[in-house]
């Protein structure tokens, strides 16, 4: 769809009036960020992946999606307790792998947590 988008020049109209580019989520891993960036301008990309797989014991990995075993398909608990230090190094270290996978590309975009990201805050 985005290459549909930028073949009709739809993109750049939008960068060209100030229009935001937003994606939700994720379909198979944190790799499609790459299939993604830097080709199209996209200012966010609002997912939990990286900290409810990280909650979960599950590491971003090298495969083709960057989930060897495929997407952590578990509903996301936005109430969710956790105290294991691991795992909530495990989820940091997804984010860090997302945002230098981000931070390759030119023009700015980030990726934004939500509210799952405040669960590895300290209280």
């Amino acid at each position: 769809m985005m290459s549909e988008l930028q073949r009709r020049g739809i993109l750049d109209m939008a960068l060209e009036n100030g229009k935001k580019i937003h994606f939700l989520g994720m379909v198979d891993g944190p790799n499609e960020i790459a299939l993604c960036y830097p080709q199209f301008h996209i200012d966010t990309w609002d997912s939990s992946a990286a900290v409810w797989a990280g909650l979960n014991g599950i590491e971003f990995d090298q495969s083709p999606t960057g989930l060897i075993n495929g997407k952590f398909e578990e509903e996301v608990d936005f109430s969710t307790q956790i105290n294991d230090i691991a795992k909530i190094n495990l989820a940091k270290q997804n984010i860090e792998r997302i945002q230098s996978m981000c931070g390759k590309q030119p023009k700015g975009g980030k990726i934004q947590f939500g509210s799952l990201f405040d669960i590895l805050q300290p209280r």
